[in-house]
C-alpha cells in the first residue's frame, strides 16, 4: 500500500527549503516569479491545481536526477 503525499505540503516545503533559487524555479516551470515568491511567503494560501502540479512535477525530476 502506497501513502499518499499532500503535494501542496511537499512543493511548500520544496519551496521554503530555498535549495534552488526562485529564479530558476519560476523560469524553469513556467509559474511567474511573482506568484511563486507569494505562495512561498503565504501570501496565496490557495493557488491554482495547475500550479501545484506544475510545481510539483518539477520538484519530483529535480529529485529524480540528483539521485
Amino acid at each position: 500500500m502506497q501513502s499518499q503525499i499532500n503535494i501542496y505540503e511537499f512543493v511548500m516545503e520544496r519551496l521554503r527549503a530555498k535549495k534552488l533559487p526562485q529564479t530558476k524555479v519560476a523560469m524553469e516551470t513556467g509559474v511567474p516569479y511573482s506568484t511563486l515568491t507569494k505562495i512561498a511567503q503565504g501570501v496565496v494560501t490557495d493557488p491554482s491545481v495547475k500550479t501545484v502540479q506544475k510545481l510539483y512535477d518539477y520538484f519530483v525530476e529535480v529529485d529524480r536526477k540528483a539521485a
